[in-house]
């Protein structure tokens, strides 16, 4: 073999090798980055190809962005969460009274409370509940709607967060029960031959009465913004674009709002903002950018945050959204593939104010984050991790 075959193999060898780190390069910076911020690769920070991904258009057509989010602060990086459970539990909430979080374990559903510190667990309630899967707590905190799974059946009751709890049980064609907004009401979406009639109910599941809602459409997640607003969403799927209902009682109108594939939204509790949450996702399911719709003045104002709107919380007062942001989530199949535990992620956490639309990184290395709580004075965060179902603290003071 000869110097120049040589030099032909060796410099097409060469070739080879960095054509493969390129491609790989690409591929791992391809999904969309947390934070809007250009990540470190071996050849230092280079921007991403293609750069990133502009606001959504508004359901007007216009854009109205929240601004570029910086990187993260020394603080976010060194901060860190405290473990307060070492089993999984369900349906935290926050005590500012008492200073205490409140829990059920889901071991047993005993109703449990501690200190923010950790430690000095306590039992409230001891009734026994088997394989629940969500607890919707009333705006004062006196009771909860817990459902859970009896065989092949969803039940549902009302009791109350005391040590000698009542218990009513709310109609078995009931689905997706949700508190209105002052606490004094419940509404649920109750199924009859295929056909869902809008129901409220008091808040022990009495005085039943049909509101002017029909619909054939299945699986529809209820949420009440205000004394006379429901919002709606359909189960989403990241292949099939599905819209977002708002319904009012005050012209018995029910109305598309907004179209998205892998749409999910969460609704502000402040009934006097009627803010909601949304993200979506391309077709592929893609992770979209942050939004957040003002349905009073038809605003909607996004963030180049990739995440799932399930992972957002209002603080009290509505000045502040928190939320959860996967890293490096995978770039197709969302929000199916993590809903159904097929991918989990690595989380950050991110504080937006609400009035100058500036966000920032608070926490730098959470886990998979759900049940997302948020502290009266903001200073606080509660959230279980969705892969081991422990609960976790977080100070930023």
């Amino acid at each position: 073999m000869n110097r120049t075959t040589v030099l032909i193999i060796s410099i097409t060898a060469a070739l080879l090798v960095i054509g493969g780190i390129a491609v790989f390069l690409f591929y791992q910076q391809a999904a969309p980055s947390p934070a809007g911020v250009t990540p470190t690769s071996i050849f230092g920070r280079l921007p991403i190809i293609g750069g990133r991904v502009g606001p959504t258009p508004t359901p007007e057509g216009g854009e109205r962005p929240g601004g570029e989010v910086p990187a993260p602060s020394p603080e976010a990086i060194s901060r860190r969460s405290i473990q307060l459970t070492d089993e999984a539990v369900v349906g935290p909430a926050f005590d500012e009274k008492l200073q205490k979080i409140l829990y059920y374990k889901k071991s047993d559903g005993h109703l449990v409370s501690q200190s923010i510190g950790g430690g000095n667990e306590e039992t409230i309630s001891n009734l026994t509940i088997l394989n629940i899967l969500e607890v919707l707590w009333s705006p004062d905190m006196k009771k909860t709607i817990i459902l859970y799974q009896d065989g092949g059946t969803i039940k549902k009751f009302i009791t109350d967060a005391t040590s000698t709890p009542k218990v009513a049980f709310l109609p078995q064609e009931s689905t997706t029960p949700a508190w209105s907004p002052d606490g004094k009401s419940i509404w649920w979406l109750a199924k009859q031959a295929e056909i869902y009639t809008l129901i409220s109910a008091d808040i022990n599941g009495k005085n039943q009465k049909k509101l002017d809602l029909t619909t054939p459409m299945p699986e529809l997640k209820l949420s009440v913004i205000a004394p006379d607003l429901a919002l709606l969403v359909p189960k989403t799927a990241s292949f099939f674009e599905t819209p977002l209902f708002l319904f009012s009682l005050k012209t018995a109108g029910l109305n598309p709002v907004l179209t998205g594939f892998g749409l999910l939204a969460a609704s502000d509790p402040n009934p006097k903002t009627q803010n909601i949450v949304y993200t979506r996702t391309s077709r592929v399911g893609t992770l979209d950018d942050l939004h957040l719709l003002d349905f009073k003045s038809g605003k909607d104002t996004s963030w180049p945050l990739k995440t799932l709107a399930t992972k957002c919380a209002f603080s009290r007062g509505s000045k502040l959204l928190f939320c959860a942001v996967p890293k490096n989530p995978p770039a197709r199949d969302l929000p199916e593939a993590w809903q159904k535990g097929k991918v989990s992620f690595t989380d950050a956490i991110y504080r937006i104010d609400l009035a100058t639309s500036k966000a920032e990184e608070i926490f730098h290395e959470g886990g998979d984050v759900i049940s997302l709580i948020v502290s009266d004075d903001a200073k606080k965060l509660f959230f279980i991790d969705k892969t081991t179902g422990f609960l976790y603290g977080l100070s930023l003071e």
